[in-house]
């Protein structure tokens, strides 16, 4: 053998083993799978079980029956605000935050600076969605004419901008809606009945200068053979569209287009969005057990993984997919790989995300802690 060629082979053999060594630790280091966690802080639970919880950027949101608040991950209070509601509904959009009494006829905004603005509505109200600068639409409950209103709290001639009138009879029963973060946009999912035939028409409304000579109604689309389930904006100019066959993705409110429309033969168990990811959790009929199919805005998929555990609740925060059940939890990397499974010794009520890529927040019926994983 000539022994100018074995330098060369030797090399490329030394080269290939630190590549495969690099990729294991690399793969091994950067998406380790934890299974146990280390507790950083923790404090008494004050509160009864008729409280919710919700993540509020890297601190937390509670709010009940006679008020709302904000803390941090050690507890501490960040600011609170009372009000008396028999049916409270929250949602968060940056720092504000709406909470309406469903059923009755006020709602309270919350921008983390003051103790809160009310706003008081002629009829009953059905659900509430907040932008991010404090405009808020509100669904209004009436006996023929059920009513979207967009109010700006803060403004000091009148509160309501817009008023989006639906006659059921005509355009149908409003079924879900969402507010665009900047408070320009609106689109509203209606059910309606035809000729014994029912079906979803969902309308794109804005409140630039660009919906003024359409009455605010500057777009609409069909959906006939899929019952629409959730619709969601990620920002300003983009909204996903959930049924029961698949999702939707409308770009460019002004001008709305579908840019993705993606169906599955398979039945549909959870959506979730998060971020730029869109994840579906389909119940394959060929087989036990569930498959995840996760998707950035654009239509690609970014991966597909078989779901073995149990779950009852999946959300999707900062590029992870959290699946929980009562006892359990399991978390996984949009990239997906595994980076967090245990089994608790006790009823956990939340499990949310924390102030660090590490840190979960846990909430059961005594205490609250700030959790670090591990292991």
């Amino acid at each position: 053998m000539n022994r100018k060629a074995v330098v060369p082979i030797a090399a490329a053999g030394v080269i290939l083993a630190a590549i495969m060594a690099f990729i294991i630790y690399f793969v091994y280091f950067s998406n380790p799978l934890y299974r146990s966690y280390d507790v950083v802080s923790e404090w008494k639970r004050e509160d009864s079980n008729t409280v919710r919880y919700l993540p509020y950027g890297e601190n937390y949101l509670k709010y009940s029956k006679d008020g709302a608040s904000a803390f941090d991950h050690e507890g501490k209070i960040l600011w609170n605000g009372g009000y008396e509601m028999e049916v409270p509904y929250a949602d968060i959009c940056g720092e504000y935050v709406a909470v309406c009494n469903a059923g009755g006829k006020e709602c309270y905004i919350f921008n983390g600076k003051d103790s809160g603005t009310r706003i008081e509505t002629t009829l009953p109200i059905v659900k509430a969605r907040v932008a991010e600068q404090g405009i808020v639409a509100v669904l209004l409950e009436d006996a023929d004419s059920n009513v979207i209103n967009i109010y700006n709290p803060y403004s000091n001639v009148t509160p309501l901008i817009v008023e989006i009138p639906t006659n059921i009879t005509e355009s149908g029963y409003p079924v879900d809606f969402d507010i665009s973060d900047d408070g320009s946009s609106l689109v509203v999912s209606y059910l309606t009945v035809k000729n014994g035939t029912s079906f979803n028409q969902v309308n794109f409304y804005n409140f630039s200068e660009v919906g003024q000579d359409k009455n605010r109604l500057i777009s609409g689309k069909t959906f006939e053979d899929s019952m629409i389930t959730g619709i969601e904006f990620a920002g300003s100019d983009t909204v996903v569209i959930f049924h029961e066959k698949g999702f939707s993705v409308f770009d460019e409110m002004k001008q709305p287009e579908e840019t993705v429309k993606l169906t599955f033969d398979d039945k549909i168990r959870s959506a979730v969005l998060g971020g730029n990811h869109v994840g579906v959790i389909l119940n394959k009929t060929e087989r036990e057990g569930s498959v995840l199919e996760l998707y950035d805005l654009a239509g690609n998929r970014e991966m597909t993984r078989d779901i073995t555990y149990d779950y009852e609740t999946v959300a999707c925060y900062n590029d992870e997919l959290i699946f929980t059940t009562e006892k359990k939890c399991n978390i996984l990397r949009c990239n997906g790989e595994e980076k967090f499974k245990f089994g608790f010794d006790r009823s956990i009520s939340y499990f949310l995300p924390g102030s660090g890529s590490n840190k979960y927040l846990i909430i059961d019926d005594n205490v609250l802690q700030e959790i670090k994983v591990s292991g």
